[in-house]
């Protein structure tokens, strides 16, 4: 399936995002577990939940929230990508992307900006280039 450059940005961007909810439910999870001093069984999700419920509704667009305060620079000289490095459930996670369109739309998730560890600029060969944040 081919699917057009709007296509990729949008998966691409919620693929980002769901990433990122994960993340807030594994370091919710963790904190319970911190609280109890134990693992806690956890029902699974609520079936409408697992099943995506119903649609609904778009809501009214927020304004972008305090992460919003990252500014990405457009890429410079032998820089090829930017690498977003992240609090993945307990691991560190970290993605390249070409395109700041797609981070930006992470920056602007609920609780993003608590789980970015770094963004950095890298060359082709992966080696960091410039640290953008923090």
């Amino acid at each position: 399936m081919a699917l057009t450059t709007q296509q990729r940005i949008k998966l691409q961007e919620l693929l980002l995002q769901r990433e990122a909810l994960y993340a807030r439910i594994a370091q919710t999870e963790a904190q319970i577990n911190e609280i109890l001093g134990d693992e806690y069984p956890l029902p699974p999700p609520p079936v409408e939940v697992a099943q995506y419920g119903k649609p609904k509704k778009a809501a009214k667009k927020k304004k972008p929230s305090k992460a919003a305060a990252i500014r990405l620079r457009a890429l410079e000289g032998q820089e090829t990508a930017y690498r977003i490095c992240y609090q993945a459930s307990a691991n560190m996670a970290d993605e390249a992307h070409e395109d700041r369109k797609a981070i930006t739309s992470y920056l602007e998730a609920p609780m993003a900006a608590h789980l970015i560890e770094r963004i950095e600029t890298i060359d082709a060969t992966g080696a960091a280039l410039d640290s953008i944040f923090p």
